[in-house]
């Protein structure tokens, strides 16, 4: 028996000696699942052709080449699950390591080979007859997280073959097992509950599902010979990629890299196949499709295999820029309509909320006639609420307070009723309009309110010519002026130094926010500005002039550099904020887990193939947040809360995250005053 424990490669040439390709001979003779086995024997230059062409009995001698063990039975059902962890497409030894640790998890044997002098790695896994597709889902999700695996031995039934262990290699060395070749012979295979349990732990770990062909991506149609192509007609192909096809690039060594640069910048162009293919023969972008790199050199394929070579190659293409279409690619006719409509009702209601300071609190007088029901936070969430709207390109949006409680800096007890303040119809004016109300993990949805609509029912009325495409209207901005307006407005308070108890204070942060970088502010202008009294905006002054975040001129008051987070650690508030949303992410996973747990007993189901609630997830590999045990119950099987919260902290601190436990230490105040500063009025 044959045992290898270091990882090392072989400095051997193709062509091992007898005995050890006997031997090796022999074990694909044990292994196969079939008596034949593929063979390439195409000699070219010394080297042989990476093709297995023909077809080699097991009971005759050892070919001369290489060979490639067949993974099915005559039946269609795998016997073996090969993982082949290809060099060229990553990292193979790191993803080996991560999937032999998924394995050992399960309790499933392998053995890993060093498939060859490149580095690459093929794991073997003995099967009990699994069904193609059960193979197959193993084989899609597995890619998705190991990005050097070649998934065509295991969705290719009839043909799916790789190297057995020992085998040669056509370049130099041979397979080499790290261990014992023949661990597996004492195992039983993986049958339908193991890869079930394997499917489960991929789709726990963040997996992809495999999409069916039948459904294509948004974008994609099939030409007349059923071939995919982009919708739409053709275009005009950019000079780049027309410089390309015509004269190649020398610099790129890699010709498939080249062919798919340029099938992709086709495919953008909505070219069908049978466009490219008249280029096939004369195009040196498509080398790679008509040659093979054997040896030294590279060797024609054949027009048969070429034609096929750039059909795989334009259909990847076609994929994916479909997958990732250009912001401009004309697919969403309706988006220009979309976008001025919801740019211009945004900038209608922020318009309006600017005319209505009493509404915000902003107005001693205003507000108390209202019944002091204004406050700040009402704007802020109201300011962030129309930030979603314009990045959804929709007037209607879900969020939720945790979420505006973390993007605005108020509490999330602070901006839920600010919600409830902004949907009130008391005073026959209100904001927003819930649409649905929160449901497990979708939060409710809000719609802006109908009366900060810009659309024209009535179109004789309609004398205004189109705006221009981006614009909303002649008056209103564009929708990214507003997005960054809008964000650098809610950012600027939404941070410790404004936000922390013992910090500068709110009030200090929106007088902050109406001063201009570079233009001097008198007093006056501030408090006509920001209708604040005047000895709020004075005391909110000396504040930030006492921290150095604005300087004092003879013209007024100039807004400094960016120094928030120096006068946060000044204050020794750095952290509150980091700290609150610590604790939503860790109400979040806790929620999850809880709907997880319900959907569970819902469908009356066991949970098995679950960690237990002492697993600790594989660090790097497993996102916290996607992997629930099972939920803990008490002695009288009620579920226990109190112990799901402590297994919860535990496995955040398994994985290197820090579950909220306590409040940060808080500041020291800051001094109301000043010497040495004189207002200008």
């Amino acid at each position: 028996m044959i045992t290898r424990t270091r990882d090392t490669a072989t400095t051997a040439t193709f062509g091992v000696s007898d005995h050890e390709r006997d031997q090796a001979w022999a074990l694909a003779g044990q292994w196969s699942p079939r008596r034949t086995i593929r063979v390439a024997n195409n000699l070219i230059d010394g080297v042989l052709e990476n093709t297995y062409a023909t077809v080699a009995d097991l009971d005759g001698p050892a070919p001369f080449g290489t060979w490639a063990m067949y993974l099915t039975d005559e039946h269609g059902y795998y016997r073996w699950i090969a993982f082949d962890l290809d060099p060229k497409n990553g990292r193979p030894a790191t993803d080996a390591k991560r999937l032999t640790s998924w394995l050992k998890q399960l309790g499933i044997p392998y053995l890993v080979c060093r498939s060859g002098p490149s580095g690459g790695r093929h794991v073997w896994v003995r099967a009990d007859r699994l069904h193609p597709s059960t193979v197959a889902g193993i084989a899609h999700r597995a890619k998705s997280l190991l990005p050097s695996l070649d998934i065509s031995p295991l969705t290719n039934v009839r043909y799916g073959a790789v190297r057995p262990p020992l085998s040669p290699h056509r370049e130099a060395g041979f397979s080499w097992p790290i261990g014992d070749p023949y661990v597996l012979d004492n195992h039983d295979g993986m049958d339908e509950d193991d890869a079930r349990a394997l499917l489960d732990l991929l789709d726990s770990l963040g997996a992809e599902a495999p999409v069916p062909e039948t459904a294509g991506i948004r974008g994609m149609v099939a030409d007349a010979h059923g071939h995919p192509r982009m919708q739409g007609k053709p275009r005009r192909v950019s000079p780049r990629i027309l410089r390309l096809l015509r004269e190649g690039d020398d610099t790129i060594e890699d010709k498939s890299v080249l062919q798919a640069t340029v099938l992709a910048g086709l495919a953008q162009a909505r070219w069908s196949f049978a466009d490219v293919a008249k280029h096939l023969d004369s195009s040196p972008a498509f080398e790679h499709a008509r040659t093979v790199i054997v040896g030294a050199r590279r060797v024609p394929r054949g027009a048969r295999r070429a034609r096929r070579t750039l059909l795989n190659g334009w259909k990847l293409a076609v994929r994916f820029v479909a997958a990732n279409p250009l912001s401009s690619d004309g697919l969403d006719d309706d988006f220009i309509r979309r976008s001025n409509r919801v740019t211009a009702a945004v900038y209608a209601a922020q318009e309006r909320a600017d005319t209505q300071p009493g509404r915000w609190g902003s107005g001693a007088a205003i507000a108390g006639a209202r019944g002091g029901r204004g406050r700040p936070s009402h704007r802020a969430v109201l300011d962030a609420v129309l930030l979603h709207m314009l990045e959804a390109v929709s007037l209607e949006v879900g969020v939720d307070s945790r979420r505006l409680a973390m993007e605005t800096g108020y509490s999330k007890e602070s901006t839920r009723l600010a919600l409830l303040e902004l949907c009130d119809d008391e005073y026959g004016s209100p904001w927003l309009v819930k649409t649905h109300d929160a449901d497990g993990p979708n939060s409710a949805v809000f719609k802006l309110h109908d009366r900060f609509s810009t659309d024209n029912e009535d179109t004789d009325l309609a004398l205004a010519p189109t705006p221009p495409p981006g614009r909303a209207d002649h008056t209103s901005p564009p929708r990214d002026v507003l997005i960054r307006q809008l964000g650098e407005k809610i950012g600027l308070l939404a941070h410790d130094v404004f936000a922390s108890p013992g910090s500068l204070g709110r009030s200090a942060g929106r007088v902050l926010q109406v001063m201009p970088e570079g233009s001097p502010l008198r007093v006056a202008d501030l408090i006509v500005k920001r209708h604040l009294p005047a000895r709020s905006v004075r005391r909110a002054l000396l504040r930030l002039h006492s921290s150095g975040m604005i300087e004092h001129t003879a013209s007024g008051w100039v807004r400094g550099p960016d120094i928030r987070d120096r006068v946060a650690d000044e204050l020794g508030v750095t952290g509150y904020l980091e700290e609150r949303a610590a604790r939503y992410e860790f109400d979040r996973y806790l929620w999850r887990w809880w709907l997880v747990e319900q959907a569970i007993a819902h469908r009356k189901r066991s949970g098995a193939g679950r960690p237990s609630p002492s697993a600790v997830p594989i660090p790097g590999v497993a996102p916290v947040d996607e992997m629930f045990p099972r939920y803990p119950r008490r002695p009288d099987r009620k579920r226990d809360c109190l112990r799901a919260r402590s297994i919860a902290r535990e496995r955040l601190d398994a994985t290197g995250a820090t579950p909220p436990r306590s409040k940060p230490v808080l500041g020291r105040k800051v001094p109301g005053s000043q010497r040495g500063v004189r207002f200008v009025a």
